[in-house]
């Protein structure tokens, strides 16, 4: 598949990763990224592999997984274009958290990370930019498991007392930022 950068520029402009860039911002970015396409049921990446690149899913579907002890791995998400995933191991360089997989004919945008952080360090605005926009994303995403736990926690219809119980104990524990 072959993309110019015109239509590169106004896909990712659709990103809310990508909204406060600037034309000339975005087309310094682009020139890193990498255009993959993904057969029904490829993996993109797996977890606990090195987290080298962060994605933006431009076409298709994308399946976000987690591996469980017992049972069989649990859907976390589906993704849709312009969805942004893998911007924690940009952040951090640590190991996947999950595994993401394609459902149906998939396009990714993947963005090493090595490139990535050649921007930074050469000061590209742009490339600081997407760190803060990762930053308001993650944080979103922490307030929203924040409230899933606190609903799961206090929920007594579905889950025993000592489920509840346990899980408001690690919600006590946990160091939640505001």
């Amino acid at each position: 598949m072959t993309l110019t950068l015109e239509e590169l520029i106004r896909f990712l402009l659709q990103a809310p990763l990508f909204e406060r860039l600037t034309h000339a911002e975005l087309a310094t970015v682009v020139r890193i990224l990498r255009v993959e396409r993904y057969a029904d049921g490829q993996v993109i990446f797996r977890e606990d592999s090195p987290g080298d690149s962060w994605c933006v899913l431009y076409e298709g579907t994308a399946l976000v997984t987690k591996a469980v002890r017992l049972g069989p791995a649990r859907e976390l998400a589906r993704l849709e274009p312009p969805s942004c995933f893998g911007e924690m191991a940009i952040l951090d360089r640590g190991p996947r958290s999950a595994t993401v997989r394609a459902i149906g004919e998939t396009t990714v945008l993947r963005f090493p990370a090595e490139p990535f952080d050649e921007l930074l360090e050469g000061g590209a605005l742009a490339a600081y930019k997407l760190v803060v926009g990762m930053a308001r994303v993650l944080t979103r995403r922490q307030r929203e498991l924040t409230v899933r736990f606190a609903t799961f926690a206090g929920d007594e219809l579905g889950e025993e007392d000592r489920v509840r119980r346990d899980l408001s104990r690690l919600l006590d524990r946990l160091a939640v930022s505001e």
